[in-house]
This record gives structure tokens, C-alpha cells and sequence, in this order.
């Protein structure tokens, strides 16, 4: 009897240690969506932030252009995504002393209201420091590009884009097929009044978003690989993005999901999540 009693105690604690676990796990698994979302949500207001910097700088600026065009950009055809602000990086012309000086940004004088002469020394940062420019900064898992594509590179290898280029956003410059920054097909440079579909079209984005046109199924680039890339928030194919209307959203972004028009001359690239492109053309998805 006493052996009987023992093992049925015996028992009831391993059931009480088994739900216990049970417990915690549900528990813990709680607790880190909980703070996931509320990271997603801070940085949905950051971009939020940033975009509406974007509308003001669209108000102030006589051609009514949404967002910064920075005086040396054509020096740097198809890096507008990263010269609107944002501290120093690591890539080659972004640093301190650079064309694309963190105190030559014009969001940065529009945000910080500083510039080369009168810049505080405590915003003097290093590449990656994330002590100042906050409102530039991704607060999920900030994985940077993809960079070889194809073949992309391995995740564990990539550097920070913050660090590399001083912000986790970018901004949408679509610029295939061009001779200019000026005449492509995303908002960079381009004044509100010829932005057909504001409440569509992306106007900042994880720096990542941009290169799922890449991966996409669907694309013309590179013959389409079809591989879904990560975001910074560790939920594949999703990315932070910020339209030209002044609203964000985390949007699904998978390869599946996107319709890339087959000719070069009339690029278009849209999906269920919205545009990149300003064509006038209301073209139907398929």
C-alpha cells in the first residue's frame, strides 16, 4: 500500500512539473510577442515620424518634392535611399567628411536643425553607435542587405545597415532603366502632385523591403529566384513600411505576392501590399 500511495504521488508531481512547464512555456512565449509587437509598434511610429518629416520638407520646398533630394545625388545615381539622414556609415561615402556627411543631409537639418558648423560633438558618432539618431534606427533584428544577388549571401555575414549606411530605412527611389535619380519611377524627387496613389505607394521602407523586387517569383530582375527574404523583425517576408500618405504598416512581402510588369520600358512593381512605382497607368494586377 505504502508503495502504491508513493507511486501515485510520484505520479501527480510529474503531471504537476509536466503542466507547470506547460505553463511557463505558453507563458514565455507570451511575453516575447508581446514585446514584439510593442517593437513593431515603436517602429511603426518611428516611421510614421520620419514620414511626416517627409511631408513637411514636401510643404517647405518650392517643387513640392517629397523628402530631401541631396545637392551631390546625381554624383551617386541610385543611392538616394540612404544620403535623406541619418549618422555616419561605414560605406565609402557616407562617413564624416564624405559627400554624404551626416551634417549635409537635409532631413537631418530638418529634423536636428544642425549642420557642418554647427553640429554638437556628441552626435559625432561612429559608424554603428546607436546612442543618437534614433528616429533612423530599426529596433527589431536590423539584418542590413542581402548583398550578391544572386546568390544572396549567407545571413550570419551581413553588416548592420545602420552601420553601413546610418539608417535601417530607405527611401523609395525605384530608379531602373534611368539615366538619373531625377526621372525614376520611385518618390524620390518627385513632387506630390505626381504621386497618383499616395496611400499605395511606399515612400520609406526596411532597407531589406527593396530587394524582395530581386527575389520575387515574379521578377524580371536576375530571372527571379523566389526566395522569401527575412526581415528585421524575424517574421519571413514581413517589413516595416511607410507610405507616401504618411501611414505605416508591417506588411507580408512574400515573393508570391508581388506582380512585376514584363517589359523594362513600362516597369511597374506592385502587390497585395502596395507600390513602388508613381506610373499613372492603373494598371489591374493579374
Amino acid at each position: 500500500m505504502f508503495n502504491q500511495r508513493r507511486a501515485i504521488t510520484l505520479i501527480e508531481c510529474l503531471v504537476m512539473l509536466s503542466t507547470t512547464a506547460i505553463v511557463v512555456a505558453v507563458l514565455g512565449s507570451a511575453v516575447n510577442n508581446s514585446k514584439s509587437h510593442r517593437l513593431r509598434d515603436m517602429e511603426l511610429s518611428r516611421l510614421r515620424d520620419l514620414a511626416a518629416a517627409l511631408q513637411t520638407y514636401a510643404v517647405e520646398d518650392p517643387d513640392n518634392i517629397l523628402g530631401p533630394v541631396h545637392p551631390a545625388a546625381l554624383n551617386f545615381v541610385g543611392e538616394g535611399y540612404s544620403d535623406f539622414g541619418g549618422g555616419p556609415g561605414s560605406s565609402s561615402f557616407l562617413n564624416w567628411g564624405d559627400e554624404f556627411d551626416p551634417a549635409t543631409r537635409p532631413l537631418n537639418r530638418l529634423l536636428y536643425g544642425f549642420n557642418t558648423f554647427t553640429l554638437p560633438t556628441i552626435q559625432r558618432t561612429e559608424p554603428g553607435d546607436r546612442s543618437v539618431y534614433k528616429e533612423f534606427q530599426c529596433l527589431g533584428n536590423d539584418l542590413g542587405f542581402q548583398n550578391g544577388i544572386p546568390p544572396f549571401a549567407l545571413e550570419s555575414n551581413l553588416t548592420p545597415h545602420f552601420k553601413s549606411d546610418g539608417t535601417s530605412f530607405r527611401v523609395n527611389n525605384l530608379t531602373i532603366n534611368t539615366s538619373s535619380v531625377l526621372n525614376g519611377y520611385g518618390i524620390y524627387a518627385r513632387p506630390t502632385n505626381r504621386i497618383p496613389a499616395p496611400s499605395e505607394t511606399l515612400a520609406l521602407m526596411e532597407a531589406r523591403a527593396y530587394q524582395t523586387i530581386f527575389s520575387s517569383e515574379n521578377s524580371i530582375f536576375f530571372g527571379g529566384v523566389n526566395k522569401n527574404l527575412a526581415g528585421y523583425h524575424d517574421k519571413l517576408a514581413h517589413f516595416m513600411l511607410a507610405y507616401a500618405d504618411g501611414h505605416a504598416s508591417f506588411e507580408n512581402m512574400r515573393s508570391d505576392t508581388f506582380y512585376v510588369s514584363p517589359s523594362p520600358a513600362t516597369v511597374w512593381i506592385r502587390g497585395t501590399w502596395g507600390r513602388m512605382d508613381c506610373s499613372e497607368d492603373p494598371i489591374a494586377l493579374p
